[in-house]
């Protein structure tokens, strides 16, 4: 019997306009939002033999970041969390996963390429 095989797999860059923040113009105008998820992962064998079900469904996964992109939250933190919380519910071979939620131009009183807040989380 083989052992299962150990993998990173991720998906970078996703990008969503949203209407998240603090602040009440954050939730009216909105802004874009830059969304990376990186994932630890014990594959079971059959990968070798390019088996997608045997591997962590990419789709599956940006259907998750979508929809919870799509949900209003104040805290990048928040929204940080409640994506790597979905990640695990929806792909049982994902061990643990890092999120990082970027906002664009955030409203900090000067110039600021970007403001994000990173989540990691292991499977209990």
């Amino acid at each position: 019997m083989s052992k299962p095989l150990r993998f990173v797999i991720g998906l970078e860059k996703m990008s969503f306009y949203g209407y998240h923040g603090a602040y009440v113009e954050e939730n009216k105008l909105g802004n874009r939002y830059e969304v990376g998820v990186e994932m630890e992962a014990v594959l079971d064998p059959e990968v070798e033999n390019d088996r997608l079900s045997a591997t962590v469904n990419y789709e599956t996964i940006y259907r998750v970041v979508a929809e919870t992109m799509a949900e209003k939250h104040r805290l990048l933190e928040r929204l940080a969390m409640r994506i790597g919380a979905k990640i695990l519910a929806a792909a049982q071979e994902v061990e643990s996963v890092k999120v990082r939620v970027a906002k664009t131009n955030p409203p900090v009183g000067g110039v600021c390429e970007k403001a994000y807040a990173e989540y990691v989380s292991r499977r209990a």
